[in-house]
């Protein structure tokens, strides 16, 4: 502890001489985002979905702006389905495409801190891959089939953010969104959050 407070100290120092960057600016940004998506399916594994995408929007003051973001996979999870012994099946989710369109309002924590709320509509385009195969009693394999459809997943999203201003027109984010439950037509529902962390750039 008696080793932490000095350093603690030079920290907040450093933080405190920084130019006040948080000018109140207007106009149109673009940035990108890698994001961390989390689909809580019950009793099966989380499938984990990463995703990047491009962001483009308007400020129009300190507090208030408008986002449109759009995403797609880098990668694809399989996850075993609760089938009967003599069954495998596998569910694969991956996202062709996302787009949101957020409604932000911020309020300043610091010179160059704030942090935010967010709330608008999020569409997902997604891809479902079920491989299924089943044995006889003996465990020889019977029969395959495999399954490949797409969904479309749309309604309200809220979450909440920080950003920090770096320069005069780039900033960082984090944020954490509540997206539209996914169901893809049978018995899996899922809850559906993601985590997105990326900057932008305002002109």
């Amino acid at each position: 502890m008696k080793t932490a407070l000095p350093f603690l100290l030079i920290i907040q120092s450093l933080f405190s001489s920084l130019p006040a960057l948080a000018l109140e600016k207007q106009g149109w940004f673009v940035g990108g985002s890698y994001a961390f998506q989390n689909t809580t399916i019950d009793y099966i594994d989380d499938p984990r979905l990463d995703t990047l995408g491009l962001i483009a929007g308007y400020q129009i003051d300190d507090i208030f702006s408008f986002e449109y973001r759009l995403n797609t996979s880098i990668s694809t999870d399989s996850v075993a389905l609760p089938v009967p012994s003599n069954f495998d099946s596998d569910f694969a989710h991956e996202i062709d495409y996302q787009m949101s369109f957020l409604a932000k309002a911020a309020y300043k924590i610091s010179r160059n801190f704030v942090i935010y709320g967010l709330a608008g509509i999020t569409t997902t385009k997604s891809h479902i891959t079920i491989h299924s195969t089943e044995y006889d009693f003996q465990g020889n394999e019977i029969n395959t089939r495999v399954e490949n459809y797409a969904e479309m997943t749309d309604g309200f999203t809220y979450g909440v953010g920080t950003s920090y201003q770096l320069t005069r027109d780039i900033s960082l984010f984090i944020d954490y969104q509540v997206l539209p439950d996914f169901e893809d037509g049978s018995v899996l529902n899922a809850d559906w959050s993601t985590t997105t962390a990326g900057f932008t750039y305002l002109f």
